[in-house]
């Protein structure tokens, strides 16, 4: 097959994956304020918006937004997820993610400044964080950490009694750093069936 052929058929698949949301926002792009309601998703890849609220079984995937400034200017302010609806947040800056119901969000990369939640834990946490490391620093409820990219992240954790502390509704997904991941397959090829170190 020819390169050419090749480089079409791939343009072709990410054409129909972009055409596969119902919204779409770029670089660019100010959506203000918006529900996605039912089954609608959201791919953003770029821009800005003030709210966007989440219900039913809507999905968005957000990669990239503009840097945040303020409540009126660039990411986004506010993103409240509700009912069954999941997010895919890997780039882009947020003030505040509130999660309530049975939302679900995966988290792996970004700024987001403000985690609020009305969730009970059981029997599943809602909120997975893919990180290189986490802690907690229990008097203050912030979060401080590193993604999977080497980014830091540091999030404000804001409590709603009686439901469950955010803390407690977080699974921690630990993706180890390449180099720790070299080592370790290094070390197993030096193990040999029996469990003997094998030096010469």
């Amino acid at each position: 097959m020819k390169l050419s052929t090749i480089t079409m058929i791939l343009s072709l698949c990410l054409v129909s994956t972009t055409f596969a949301y119902d919204y779409v926002i770029e670089d660019g792009d100010n959506f203000e304020d918006l529900s996605l309601i039912n089954y609608e998703t959201l791919l953003m890849t770029g821009g800005e918006g003030h709210h966007l609220n989440l219900s039913n079984w809507s999905e968005a995937t957000i990669q990239n937004t503009a840097p945040l400034v303020d409540e009126n200017h660039g990411g986004i302010w506010y993103i409240g997820l509700a009912t069954y609806s999941h997010l895919d947040f890997s780039g882009g800056e947020v003030h505040q993610l509130d999660l309530s119901s049975y939302a679900t969000a995966t988290l792996r990369g970004g700024l987001i400044e403000v985690i609020t939640g009305t969730q009970m834990v059981a029997p599943d946490p809602h909120i997975e964080i893919i990180c290189g490391n986490w802690s907690w620093d229990e008097p203050t409820n912030i979060l401080i950490g590193t993604w999977a990219d080497y980014s830091t992240f540091d999030i404000q954790l804001d409590d709603w009694p009686p439901y469950d502390p955010i803390i407690e509704n977080i699974k921690f997904t630990i993706v180890p750093e390449p180099f720790s991941f070299l080592l370790f397959a290094a070390g197993a090829t030096l193990i040999t069936p029996r469990g003997r170190l094998e030096l010469a």
